[in-house]
């Protein structure tokens, strides 16, 4: 079995990747995030406040938008995806795979023992949503 491992810009390369052509995508894109202020002066918080801006100068504040799913469903031999998400993202993806295209789904959830304290005056979470999708034969 050939294994190719790529690295560049997700969105150029997967448009390089021919038609059914990929066996598996694991993937962990931008969870959606509402860019408010991050608060507070520590070094976290900047850094944060910082990584939100990128992620919505990039249009990216909610995933992955349906042109890149499309893009992952067209070089899929059959669907078959792992996509690590928040819990707001849940119903977007369940709805492009499960309501769009038929697919079946697990929830496989990360549930972290060491989850970091109060940032912001709110409990940061302490579990990671995976999302499996997967329609017909696939293993």
């Amino acid at each position: 079995m050939e294994t190719n491992l790529l690295q560049g810009d997700c969105l150029e390369l997967l448009a390089q990747i021919p038609d059914n052509s990929v066996d598996l995508i694991v993937t962990d894109p931008p969870y959606q995030i509402d860019n408010t202020k991050a608060g507070g002066k520590s070094a976290l918080a900047k850094s944060i406040q910082s990584m939100n801006n990128e992620l919505e100068a990039a249009n990216i504040c909610d995933g992955f938008n349906k042109s890149v799913l499309d893009q992952m469903v067209r070089v899929m031999k059959n669907i078959n995806v792992y996509i690590w998400c928040n819990a707001k993202q849940i119903p977007m993806y369940l709805k492009y795979f499960v309501e769009g295209l038929g697919c079946a789904f697990d929830v496989l959830v990360w549930v972290k023992t060491n989850a970091a304290p109060l940032f912001n005056n709110k409990y940061l979470t302490d579990k990671e949503y995976c999302l499996y999708f997967r329609r017909g034969g696939v293993l």
